[in-house]
């Protein structure tokens, strides 16, 4: 293990406190999760990451292995100034140690917004609309865009972990007005949805899911329900505690506590 691992490894394990043994391999692979203070990461989840990230106002410092860095420079006075065209707000949202080293950044305009997943071994950047869902043995990333006020770049995307950057496996944009909402992985083949869907013969809930088998992914669509609902739903985002104005579009699955 070179030094820089080793410094990486061993701040971790701090981060995470004590670890049974019986629990070590489940503890690390547990993401740390940034809340927001006054418009800045929590002061604790930086002390956390000591070494791997830095926040200096509007700079937020992503430390890369090989000495490198990404930075991400945000214009908060320009939000507050209602400059739309300049306004741009970057916060820290996870840091995943497992299975690769990866940063999750969220980055937010005016109105729209999206999270950057960032390696940490190469600087590449993959970016996502929602905080991803990882598969329980680390092999997959899942996303869901459930925004209905800016464009959608998909309604369901999955990528793997094999490679850095993660490469994009399958990804599924309906042709109608679909909500998809993650229920939980079962292994790492399979992925438990609930789709609310707005079609010309009404308005239904419908449970699904995406399987993976030798020939790719594929989504199988499950029990239908009518739902007595508005012709168009819009999912509440998950807003962090005192996030401005600016960061209402970085909304989670909302099975997510």
């Amino acid at each position: 293990m070179t030094h820089a691992r080793l410094i990486a490894y061993t701040l971790l394990v701090m981060c995470m406190g004590d670890i049974s043994a019986g629990g070590q391999n489940v503890a690390l692979r547990e993401p740390i999760k940034c809340k927001v203070e006054k418009d800045r990461e929590a002061a604790d989840c930086l002390t956390r990451l000591k070494g791997l990230v830095t926040r200096s106002g509007d700079v937020l410092r992503l430390h890369l292995e090989g000495g490198r860095a990404k930075v991400y420079i945000s214009a908060r006075d320009a939000c507050a100034q209602d400059q739309v065209d300049k306004c741009v707000i970057h916060l820290l949202a996870r840091f995943y140690p497992w299975p690769r080293p990866y940063f999750l950044v969220g980055t937010n305009y005016y109105e729209c917004g999206h999270f950057d997943l960032v390696s940490r071994r190469g600087g590449s950047v993959v970016e996502m609309a929602t905080v991803p869902e990882l598969s329980p043995g680390g092999k997959y990333w899942v996303s869901v865009d459930q925004d209905d006020e800016c464009d959608r770049k998909y309604d369901v995307a999955i990528w793997s972990t094999e490679s850095d950057p993660p490469a994009l496996e399958f990804k599924y944009t309906a042709t109608q007005y679909e909500n998809w909402t993650v229920a939980g992985w079962d292994g790492d083949d399979r992925i438990k949805f609930k789709v609310f869907v707005n079609a010309s013969q009404g308005a239904y809930d419908q449970d699904a899911e995406v399987v993976r088998s030798a020939t790719g992914w594929r989504i199988v669509l499950g029990q239908r329900v009518d739902s007595p609902r508005p012709s168009k739903r819009q999912a509440t985002p998950n807003v962090m505690p005192d996030a401005p104005p600016a960061t209402l579009r970085m909304i989670e699955p909302s099975n997510r506590p």
